[in-house]
């Protein structure tokens, strides 16, 4: 992997977190901050990440379990089976909003004029990003177990300095396109390296984050934009005027569980009618499909993650 500064000494300087505690003559001690003090969440409430920050179908095509070569016989005959699984007098008012973008679904994707149009905006969206899998990026090393926090760097105000891969490579690498840091393994060192890893960041851009958040925070960090090193380091050193250019991973996680909260509320009416595949399309059609009863979620979408 490239980096794009020269490397640090394996043993980085003090962070100005750290203390030196001088027991006797000639003996240093890394002190480490309170974890507390670099911990940050995107979601306040809990529940509403375990409702809402879930894998979902996201586009019409997912929904009804078809292709998007399938004919128009063979959209008919995947809405009339889930209409028939999911009707709100059979499963409740939880169905409701579902059957509602069931039948928006069926009429575009039989309409031969709309389903172009259609398909047209799903390419360019999913251009942009892929499905939320609900699976993390970053795999779980042996010293993970008991652990209720994950690590996560910040990559659009990192410096790519790699403080933390020389502390702890088991843990952190740089990434190939822009060069910087982030957790392939997560607890791959000793929590103490972990820790001074993160304690040493010279921008403090390393996270302890709660568990169940860090693979929506890997989702949407992928689809964050950018600044160079070059542009950060001048903000930094207060030469370059205005708002970084950078996106906030945190509030765009936050974001894209407010949009399924919010789903079905203000304008959506207006944006089922426009049939354009974008965020706030996605968010509905996962909002009404997270509504149902697990266990139904899990019978009728089995290739679906429920985690």
């Amino acid at each position: 992997m490239r980096s794009l500064c020269p490397p640090w000494p394996r043993i980085p300087p003090l962070s100005r977190r750290a203390r030196c505690s001088c027991a006797n003559a000639g003996e240093r001690q890394l002190v480490l901050s309170d974890r507390a003090e670099h911990t940050k969440s995107a979601v306040a409430d809990p529940a509403l990440l375990a409702a809402l920050g879930r894998p979902a179908p996201d586009d019409f095509y997912a929904l009804l379990r078809c292709g998007a070569g399938a004919s128009f016989g063979e959209v008919k005959a995947a809405y009339r089976a889930l209409a028939k699984a999911v009707h709100p007098d059979i499963v409740g008012e939880s169905a409701t909003n579902l059957l509602t973008v069931l039948n928006l679904a069926v009429a575009t994707l039989t309409d031969e004029r709309l389903r172009q149009q259609y398909d047209e905006a799903l390419a360019q969206w999913r251009e942009r990003g892929s499905r939320f899998s609900g699976q993390a990026v970053s795999a779980w090393g042996a010293a993970a177990e008991g652990e209720t926090d994950a690590v996560f760097v910040d990559e659009c105000a990192c410096t790519g300095c790699r403080r933390c891969v020389d502390v702890a490579p088991e843990t952190f690498g740089l990434e190939d396109e822009w060069g910087r840091a982030r957790v392939h393994t997560q607890w791959g060192n000793a929590r103490t390296s972990v820790e001074e890893a993160v304690d040493t960041c010279p921008v403090s851009v390393i996270y302890y984050v709660p568990r169940d958040e860090v693979a929506l925070l890997e989702f949407v960090m992928a689809q964050c934009t950018r600044e160079s090193v070059a542009m950060i380091n001048q903000r930094l050193g207060g030469n370059a005027g205005g708002n970084a250019g950078n996106d906030d991973p945190f509030e765009k996680a936050a974001t894209f569980i407010a949009k399924r909260r919010g789903a079905f509320t203000g304008d959506a009416a207006a944006q089922l009618r426009l049939r354009r595949q974008d965020d706030a399309l996605a968010a509905i059609i996962a909002s009404a499909w997270l509504a149902l009863p697990e266990d139904l979620r899990a019978r009728v979408w089995p290739e679906v993650p429920q985690s």
